[in-house]
């Protein structure tokens, strides 16, 4: 089907891992999770969506 399996194989890079964690720490759809992340934890999970270790 040709899905990409990495945010990486779609052409993101890693160059903003932790801006967007950072953004994503204090983004208000954030409130919503079960479970609250801290910046750094969103950060890993971006990273590891970009590698497509998930």
């Amino acid at each position: 089907m040709g899905i990409a399996h990495s945010l990486g194989e779609i052409g993101i890079d890693d160059a903003r891992i932790e801006q967007v964690g950072r953004m994503a720490e204090v983004d208000p759809s954030a409130g919503t999770n079960p479970i609250a992340f801290s910046a750094a934890q969103y950060s890993a999970l971006f990273e590891k969506a970009l590698r497509g270790n998930l």
